[in-house]
């Protein structure tokens, strides 16, 4: 089915305005900078959302115990689905600021319409996970559609 991208959000540091300016040169209404939650002086940030730090598993527990930027990564998405389900928007684009700038060009062309399979609600677009079918397993954040 076709869906239509209606906003791209893009995670980005204050200290990392070039990688934004890439982004910032694609000219696209659609794109919206979203300040990253940076966690690297105050990991403990998650406390200011009402938020425990409780991983399941040992390799989450270590990802989210040994990086601090993990927990700030979190905590952009997290202000990105809040938003999008504030706003009601049914199909956005989420982006962090490594994403491949060619890639997310060709996903806004015609008009940001974008082929999913039915009944998706997630759909990952970034090359990190090596399995096969995706919809059952989400690996990382790079680049993906949600609603």
């Amino acid at each position: 089915m076709k869906v239509k991208i209606e906003k791209v959000y893009v995670v980005n540091l204050d200290d990392r305005m070039h990688r934004w300016n890439l982004f910032e040169k694609l000219n696209n209404p659609l794109i919206h900078r979203i300040p990253a939650v940076d966690t690297r002086k105050n990991w403990f940030v998650y406390e200011d959302y009402g938020l425990e730090l409780v991983p399941y598993g040992k390799s989450t527990d270590h990802y989210f115990t040994q990086s601090k930027g993990a927990v700030g990564c979190y905590l952009s998405h997290y202000e990105i689905w809040t938003d999008i389900l504030k706003n009601n928007i049914k199909w956005a684009l989420v982006l962090e600021d490594d994403a491949n700038i060619n890639c997310v060009q060709k996903y806004l062309e015609n008009d940001g319409e974008v082929e999913v399979k039915e009944n998706a609600d997630l759909v990952q677009l970034n090359d990190r996970t090596q399995h096969g079918e995706l919809v059952y397993y989400f690996n990382g954040t790079t680049s993906y559609l949600t609603n």
